[in-house]
């Protein structure tokens, strides 16, 4: 068991307001796997991200780009922040929210990089949307080392620029312990819960789930058992791998990152490796299985290295059809 880091404490007051709200044995459990980052009961058949040792030898790598002369390229494409414009055609869709803009940010790793911020304040100036979401990942650190303060400190400035709602999920680098320290910077996570979005006297309903790749504490048909079978429902998950689930407990859309686009990508953009178990063509972009409709963005940040090759990073702007 490794050792206990002074920010993975969760006080009394913090613990009883997360035990009522998402019940004993989430809470205790979630705490529990944040502590041990135990391989054993991650796996469970699961191939993990190929690049977890290269992780471990990230000052090697970032010298080697300085070596190659390609440091600064890669730096100068993770700060190109590009916006994507997605529409998408949801049948179930109610007509009060025909044309209902929603905004996509995630894998912000904020702390990885201070100019992240400021570029990333001024990209959202002026953006015309209707609420925002945010699927996950604001720190860089793995689950039992690091800090989340300095995430927390990032975030203040990135709130101030967003309209309300804001929408969130965890991200598997991301602590239990950030939850109400982000929500009084104006967040509202969804873990495992849904809200209902009223216009017009018609309901579109946000749902979000724990990280499902690292953690394994999602539960899709919990978060949706009080919403009308019928109704349109728009999953929150941090990685597209929920896809069968979502499909099969109804969704219309599932909103996803995590994967980054590959972040370090053959030119055109081709994906080298991949650190999810969802099928390639989920990697990034539009993409559909069966009914369920999903889109999985390249992310906001980087992960390990704020450098990017040919994957540039995005946030999104996802434009409602009922077709």
């Amino acid at each position: 068991m490794p050792k206990e880091h002074p920010e993975s404490r969760l006080d009394l007051e913090a613990f009883e307001i997360l035990r009522k709200r998402l019940g004993i044995d989430y809470v205790v459990t979630r705490l529990e796997r944040q502590q041990s980052h135990r391989p054993s009961w991650l796996q469970r058949g699961r191939k993990l991200f190929p690049w977890k040792r290269l992780f471990l030898r990230l000052h090697f790598i970032k010298a080697l780009l300085r070596i190659l002369g390609i440091y600064g390229w890669g730096h100068r494409n993770y700060l190109d922040i590009r916006l994507e414009e997605h529409q998408v055609v949801l049948p179930s869709l109610p007509r009060a929210f025909e044309g209902y803009r929603i905004l996509q940010l995630t894998d912000l790793h904020i702390d990885l990089d201070e100019d992240l911020v400021g570029v990333l304040c001024e990209r959202l100036q002026g953006l015309d949307y209707d609420l925002c979401v945010m699927t996950g990942d604001y720190r860089t650190s793995s689950v039992s080392r690091g800090t989340y303060k300095k995430s927390i400190e990032r975030m203040k400035p990135i709130l101030a620029c967003l309209k309300k709602p804001v929408y969130a999920i965890l991200g598997n680098h991301d602590w239990l312990q950030m939850v109400l320290p982000l929500e009084a910077l104006g967040m509202q996570f969804l873990i495992n819960e849904s809200v209902s979005v009223e216009k017009n006297g018609e309901s579109l309903y946000i749902v979000g789930v724990d990280d499902p790749r690292l953690y394994g504490l999602h539960d899709l048909k919990k978060a949706r058992k009080t919403i009308p079978k019928d109704a349109c429902a728009l999953l929150l998950s941090h990685t597209p791998a929920t896809y069968q689930e979502a499909y099969d407990e109804g969704y219309a859309l599932l909103l996803a990152g995590h994967t980054h686009g590959g972040q370090i990508c053959l030119p055109g953009g081709r994906v080298v490796l991949n650190n999810d178990v969802s099928p390639y063509f989920m990697a990034r972009g539009a993409w559909s299985y069966e009914s369920l409709k999903g889109y999985t963005s390249r992310g906001v940040g980087a992960c390990g290295i704020p450098v990017r090759y040919f994957c540039p990073p995005e946030i999104t702007i996802h434009t409602l059809k009922s077709g």
